[in-house]
């Protein structure tokens, strides 16, 4: 849990200084919106840092996703647009500006929210690296949801996640899968 003096209100919604830091760093001018219950979410993570003990953010448990509309136009784009065949893992790079060196993108995490949540909503900042800068797609709304830290598994092999601050399942998992690594077929593209 963060010390008290760690938490900040930023838009209404308490978050941390350092969740508050990484919001500003990568999203333009983020605005708030509630979620329903049922609303389906998307995140492409690092499967290492997912699988790794001493990870701090799980893979399913990080604040970055997308909805539903975000992601049908990622899948679009790979279908029939990706001349070079780089998949979904490069789109959501690409997307969403996601660097190298934070994730792979290898992995896709799918779920949906248990209960009513604010996030911060907008496009994402562009991002540079080792002279390559990803601006993000104009079309693609980026989805950010402070406090998402503690990844619990219950009976019957089922998972979700649970704002950790204030211990409310917001979130269920319902589906994780591996895709085509991005860095391995981009490397070229660096």
């Amino acid at each position: 849990m963060p010390a008290p003096n760690d938490v900040v209100d930023y838009l209404g919604i308490s978050l941390t200084q350092r969740e508050k830091t990484n919001l500003i760093s990568g999203m333009a001018s983020p605005r708030v919106r509630r979620l329903s219950p049922g609303t389906k979410l998307y995140r492409v993570a690092d499967a290492s840092r997912a699988q790794s003990a001493t990870s701090k953010v799980d893979g399913e448990a990080g604040g970055w996703w997308v909805g539903q509309k975000a992601f049908k136009k990622m899948m679009r784009y790979c279908v029939q647009e990706d001349k070079l065949n780089r998949g979904l893992g490069y789109a959501a790079r690409e997307a969403a500006a996601v660097l190298f060196g934070w994730s792979a993108c290898d992995l896709l995490i799918e779920a949906y929210t248990t209960s009513n949540v604010k996030i911060y909503f907008g496009k994402g900042n562009p991002q540079s690296e080792g002279g390559v800068t990803f601006s993000g797609w104009d079309d693609i709304e980026q989805w950010f949801i402070p406090g998402l830290g503690e990844y619990v598994a219950s009976a019957g092999g089922n998972s979700h996640t649970k704002l950790s601050e204030k211990g409310k399942s917001v979130l269920t998992v319902y589906r994780t899968c591996s895709l085509r690594s991005a860095i391995t077929s981009t490397e070229s593209f660096r």
